[in-house]
């Protein structure tokens, strides 16, 4: 299996990077991460974990402190500034949107996660878990820089134990989690996870949910903003991925596991979503 979710390394390892899968973790106060006066506005997520001491960065020219009990999130497309701090130990992990959703495993607990970062600019840490999260870290950086056999899983793994952290955290925070529509969007989610390969209309989960396709239309809209035929194109195209990237599967053997018994159908859609064809998407990644 080739490397396929990693960026080159602080260490200078020989780590193959690709651009849809793109995750990478290094210490703060690396000169990598943290090139004074370094403005970054390209399309990653960013988490900031500070073990020890405390700064503050800038955000869209908003400043904003970090210590220990705060982990900080900085979205894509915002632009940023890191100081070069030589008190502080600590983390940045950033990632592309296409590794969280290969790693989480689960669009419920996907998008979940985005509409509670989407609310949040920094998560708090209970004081009981830092310790564990530090480890946690600590764990995830030494895979991360590692040459052991299954490396990419075993970092997929410890980077979902770290997005549920975040998800249950940011929950606790955000109020409207409790909200009748995004209780019946978390639901929908559930029901894709369970049901993509085999049910691929709106109006199969709307049956299931008991209610009309308008109105799971609206309110995952409402909620997320994208209709519910673009989550379910995009929970097919995810497992897509993981499949041919992970499982090493062709088109063929890709097109039946999601129920696509006409292969030419699978690889229009594939085209239509992505604006690639699959041959041509698979090549990329395995380059």
């Amino acid at each position: 299996m080739t490397n396929l979710v990693f960026s080159p390394s602080i260490v200078n390892r020989s780590v193959v990077s690709c651009e849809h899968h793109f995750f990478n973790i290094q210490r703060l106060g690396d000169e990598a991460a943290f090139q004074k006066n370094a403005l970054r506005t390209d399309a990653r997520y960013r988490i900031l974990f500070v073990s020890r001491g405390e700064f503050e960065y800038m955000v869209d020219k908003r400043k904003i402190a970090i210590d220990s009990l705060k982990v900080g999130v900085i979205k894509p497309k915002h632009s940023f500034t890191l100081p070069q701090q030589d008190v502080t130990s600590g983390y940045v992990l950033s990632f592309s949107h296409d590794f969280l959703q290969l790693s989480t495993g689960s669009s419920a607990l996907l998008q979940s996660l985005f509409l509670n970062l989407g609310e949040q600019d920094q998560v708090q840490v209970p004081k009981g878990e830092h310790r564990f999260l530090k480890d946690l870290m600590d764990r995830l950086i030494f895979e991360f820089n590692s040459d052991s056999g299954m490396k990419e899983e075993v970092v997929r793994g410890l980077f979902q134990v770290f997005a549920s952290f975040l998800n249950r955290a940011t929950s606790q925070m955000n109020p409207v989690s409790q909200g009748k529509c995004l209780r019946q969007t978390k639901r929908f989610f559930s029901l894709l996870d369970q049901n993509f390969a085999t049910l691929k209309m709106p109006a199969d989960y709307a049956k299931l949910m008991a209610v009309t396709p308008a109105y799971l239309n609206n309110i995952v809209k409402d909620t997320l903003g994208n209709t519910t035929s673009y989550f379910i194109q995009q929970r097919i195209l995810v497992e897509a991925k993981r499949l041919m990237t992970y499982d090493e599967l062709n088109m063929k053997e890709v097109a039946y596991k999601l129920g696509f018994f006409d292969v030419s159908h699978f690889s229009k859609f594939f085209k239509r979503i992505t604006g690639e064809r699959f041959t041509d998407f698979k090549r990329t990644i395995a380059a």
